[in-house]
């Protein structure tokens, strides 16, 4: 049985994709619809492959989605006997789920069925959902009999006279056989000749042998020879079988004089046979995967005698090819063989044992080592079936035993990575940069040496390399230890007078904390920033003052740092904004004795004596543009910053906004907005005074007096408004126009209409499509439509003049329809049988489409393209098959369409076994229509006609002479329509 219908997902997994809008995961807070029911069936179509008779089973999963129950009903679109489905109605919860069950049994006639179920529910937002079950019904498969072929020849009788023989077999099947004859559909099976004296007046006719046995089989033809002799009594040959073991037979073939050929089975046989030289050849025997040979023999039969022959069979013998590998060239492996009768060998290279009884043999690996390498076997012990005349190989694969190493690393600061290098055998090297444990090395010497590491000012120093022999299984230790370096600060001080003396203080790394009065050298420091942090020093009257300093110590390096005193003054910081771009102020600062600076910007004054400064700017003109600040007076105080702020604003200025256009009481609807979020609304011609000088939009609404509306002749417009002066801004308001929309139905994509519009004051304007016509003259307007054709189709125009009244700023729309001068189409269905009724769907323009099964001459169709499609269609074991046909429907007129059935290729895979590595099969296909096809080695070969094909297999011969036939030469295969055949080329050796 074939499922054809998607994989079915877990139900509350696939009910969680849905909710989540079928995306592969949820964001916390995605919203689920909870506003009605919503249906979901995650597969609609379905399709299985049965036998007749055969049934199955399966499932639809129905989905709520939403947030309320779902009630739903199901019902089938035909009466379909050969469906039942389960429930037929039934609820499901919010974000539920439910199984929709049902069951469908082959019908009795072979062929094609499909069912419509249709699911009903009060999902608002959906109809009903549609689902698909379909059928394909194959014959139910028959058992094929195993025949055979066998040839019966009857010698010696005169013509007219009938031997006496009975051919008995299988299943009490008995006939006589009247003379030489071919039987060609015989069962497979054991089959018995026996022979009868007759007479011919005083001539006695005796026939040879009298009793003869054989085998019909389906891989080669039967044969058998009766001799009748009048001159001499027959001989008798009595053939003895030795050396095969009990519940196995023989298979001897016996030919001798005259052209006597017999096979035989089992172990002991008697034969009347006529005088002459005879050869028992016997053929290998297989018995419970062990083989037996034989050599053949050969004895003369004298009439009225008793020959004897014996035919002793011996085991054929098996190899064992044990590989050794894995180990170098000095090292020698430890394996050992042991097998039937005691046999056990060992082994420490790779060896073929020779001449080997057939059983179970056992090859077991053991360790090999040295002092410091051990290599072990992947797989200890394996059994192996040594089997008659075949070669088996043990592979034996050693690997080297790794061993460890475990390495220390110790002395670096947290987070520092060392520099460690390991070098080892095979050129073996990796590097370190923390304690690590290295696996799976190879034994051996392995030297470990490690450099400085520096790390900003710290320096660590390596300690001497190492050397560490690794063994097999073991792990070894190895430690490194780095020491950090120190360094020296030099300090030294000056700005100060004699006799003052420096109060320092040195800080560093390692709580490290120390006083200095003046300069010195600060020595086995450990790496790293110090700060010094000097105090102020009063000296007589004066006051001195220093800056905290910072040094680095680097590990190996004398630092140098100075701590420079200098005596306490004031500051002025003056701070300028308000400048405009590419404009310089001028800004004097003047204080007590007779002090006077001029500046253009912010500036910090150093070293001024502590009194009481006045700080005057001057105005700054830009263009139109004036900007001013007001002067200022600031007190400097002994070693302290004194600020203040100096900020330029512009002088302001006015605009003027006038407002036309607009009948008397109407009022405007104009917005002015400008710098620091200025906005004034307006409704006439106002001036606006007192503002910031700039850039202002004036922006401008239109507004309406019923019917009419009246616009700006500027939406907006940008204004600069200059200090100390008055702008100027202007709207003039307008009468606003109309619009209409002339909109089109009835035409296929890319037609033309032919609509004329006429209007006030001469208007006239032709329009072929969908369209919008804007900035209209108020008044009435006449929309007159007219024929059109398109691709041998032609419409009429349906809609009569149309008048519309337009006011001002209005917007309107007609619609013109147009209806089609139909044509006819008339469908042909060619190649099928007589009486056949495929599914045929033709589809055209608006959604048109119908399903046929006949011959049909279709009216009143849309003109334009037509598409006919075909499903597949099955007469017999024959499948046909439509390709897509399309054609143009025109007015007015009948147009023709034929589809076209054809019958589906087959094909045929052939297996071809029983040939040696290298050598090529010689297969011939040979096909209905005389067409030849050839095979070396398994193929397929496709795209077959339909009918029966000769598969004839001519015998062939290896590098070494031996000859191999085919077990059936000549087979005969019946290919049918889309299906695929099989057949078995069998070779063996002669």
């Amino acid at each position: 049985m074939r499922f054809l219908a998607a994989a079915q997902i877990l139900p509350s997994l696939l009910l969680a994709l849905i909710l989540c809008g079928l995306s592969i995961g949820c964001d916390e807070g995605d919203p689920i619809d909870d506003s009605g029911p919503s249906l979901f069936i995650d597969d609609t179509d379905v399709e299985f492959s049965l036998e007749v008779g055969e049934s199955v089973e399966a499932s639809f999963q129905m989905y709520n989605t939403g947030g309320q129950t779902l009630n739903f009903e199901v019902e089938t679109e035909a009466d379909s006997q050969w469906i039942t489905v389960s429930p037929t109605e039934g609820v499901i919860g919010a974000r539920m789920s439910r199984t929709l069950n049902y069951k469908a049994v082959c019908p009795s006639d072979a062929g094609r069925y499909a069912v419509k179920l249709i699911v009903s529910s009060n999902d608002a937002s959906k109809g009903p959902v549609e689902l698909f079950v379909r059928l394909d019904c194959e014959p139910a498969y028959v058992e094929p009999i195993d025949v055979g072929t066998l040839e019966v020849a009857i010698l010696g009788l005169p013509e007219g006279l009938a031997p006496d023989v009975l051919l008995e077999g299988p299943d009490s099947f008995a006939t006589a056989i009247a003379g030489s004859m071919v039987f060609d559909a015989l069962p497979t099976g054991a089959y018995v000749l026996t022979a009868s004296v007759v007479t011919d007046g005083d001539v006695v006719y005796t026939p040879q042998p009298s009793l003869f046995s054989l085998e019909v089989s389906t891989e080669e033809i039967a044969r058998a020879h009766i001799t009748y002799t009048t001159d001499e009594l027959p001989g008798v040959l009595e053939i003895e079988v030795f050396g095969l073991p009990a519940g196995s037979e023989a298979n001897l073939m016996v030919m001798g004089n005259p052209e006597f050929t017999a096979e035989l089975r089992g172990t002991s046989f008697r034969l009347e046979l006529a005088a002459g030289a005879y050869t028992v050849t016997p053929t290998p025997v297989t018995f419970q995967n062990i083989t037996y040979t034989a050599s053949e023999a050969t004895v003369a039969i004298t009439a009225g005698e008793t020959a004897e022959a014996f035919i002793t069979y011996s085991v054929y013998h098996g190899e064992l090819v044990v590989e050794i590998s894995g180990l170098p060239t000095d090292f020698e492996g430890a394996v050992t063989v042991t097998g039937p009768d005691n046999f056990s060998v060992e082994l420490t290279a790779t060896t073929t044992l020779e001449r080997l009884e057939p059983g179970s043999y056992t090859v077991t690996a053991s360790e090999v080592d040295d002092a410091i390498t051990t290599y072990r076997p992947l797989n200890a012990s394996a059994v192996f079936e040594v089997l008659s005349g075949t070669t088996d190989t043990a592979v034996v694969d050693y690997r080297l035993l790794p061993g460890a190493l475990a390495l220390t690393i110790s002395g670096l600061a947290s987070g520092l990575d060392a520099s460690v290098s390991i070098v080892g055998p095979n050129g073996f090297s990796v590097s370190a940069t923390a304690s690590r444990t290295l696996e799976f090395l190879l034994p051996g010497v392995y030297t470990i040496s490690s450099m400085n590491v520096t790390s900003g000012l710290s320096t660590y120093l390596a300690s001497a390399a190492i050397e560490v022999t690794v063994r097999s299984t073991q792990s070894e230790d190895a430690a490194l230890v780095y020491t950090l370096q120190t360094g020296s600060l030099a300090v030294a001080i000056a700005g100060l007078p004699d006799g003052a003396q420096a109060s320092v203080l040195v800080t560093g790394p390692g709580a490290f904390e120390q006083s200095l009065t003046s300069g010195q050298t600060l020595t086995q420091l450990l790496p790293g920033v110090y700060t010094l942090t000097p105090s102020n020093v009063e000296h007589g009257a004066l006051s001195f003052k220093a800056a905290t300093a910072t040094a680095s110590v680097s590990s190996g390096q004398l630092a140098q740092s100075q701590i420079n005193y200098s005596q306490i003054v004031g500051q002025l910081r003056v701070n300028v904004s308000g400048v405009p771009t590419n404009k310089t102020a001028q800004i004097v600062v003047t204080g007590a004795n007779n002090y006077q600076q001029v500046i253009s910007q912010s500036v910090t004054i150093n070293n001024l004596i502590p009194g009481t400064f006045t700080v005057t700017p001057n105005n700054i003109v830009d263009g139109t543009v004036i900007y001013r600040s007001a002067p200022q007076e600031v007190v400097v105080v002994d070693g302290q910053l004194a600020q203040l702020h100096v900020v330029y604003a512009a002088a302001k200025g006015s605009l003027q906004v006038a407002i036309t256009g607009l009948p008397a009481g109407l009022e405007a609807d104009v917005v002015v907005n400008g710098p620091n979020a200025f906005e004034a609304q307006l409704t006439a011609s106002a001036t606006l005074a007192d503002l910031v000088p700039g850039q202002y939009l004036v922006t401008a609404q239109a507004v309406s007096a019923d019917p009419n509306n009246f616009v700006p002749s500027a939406f907006s417009s940008l204004v600069t408004v200059q200090s100390e002066s008055v702008a100027q801004a202007a709207i003039a308001y307008s009468l606003q126009g109309a619009s209409l929309t002339i909109n089109f139905a009835g035409l296929p994509p890319g037609a033309a209409g032919d609509v004329v519009v006429t209007g006030p004051n001469g208007y006239i304007q032709a329009v072929v499509t969908t369209s919008t016509l804007n900035n209209l003259a108020p008044g009435e307007y006449t929309i007159d439509s007219f024929d059109t054709a398109f691709e041998g189709g032609e419409f009429v125009a349906a809609t009569a003049p149309i008048n519309r009244l337009l006011t001002s700023g209005t917007s309107k729309s007609v619609l013109i329809t147009y209806e089609p001068v139909v044509g006819n189409l008339q469908v042909s269905i060619v190649g099928l049988p007589t009486g056949s009724a495929p599914k045929v769907y033709l589809h055209g323009p608006h959604d048109y489409a119908v399903e046929l099964s006949a011959d049909e001459t279709l009216e009143g169709l849309v003109p334009g393209r037509y598409t006919l499609t075909a499903d597949l269609f099955s007469v017999g074991p024959d499948i046909y098959f439509a390709e897509l046909v399309e054609v143009d429907v025109v007015s007015d007129d009948t147009v023709e369409a034929d589809l076209v059935f054809e019958p589906m290729p087959g094909s045929l895979d052939i297996s071809i076994f029983g040939l040696p590595d290298g050598v090529q099969a010689n297969v011939q296909i040979v096909g209905p229509g005389g067409d030849v096809s050839y095979l070396s080695e398994t193929g397929s070969i496709e795209e077959l006609a339909i009918g029966g094909y000769n598969i004839i297999a001519a015998e062939v011969m290896d590098q070494g002479g031996i000859v191999y036939r085919a077990m059936e030469d000549n087979q005969f295969v019946e290919i049918y329509s889309g299906q695929r055949a099989s057949a078995f080329v069998s070779y063996m050796a002669q």
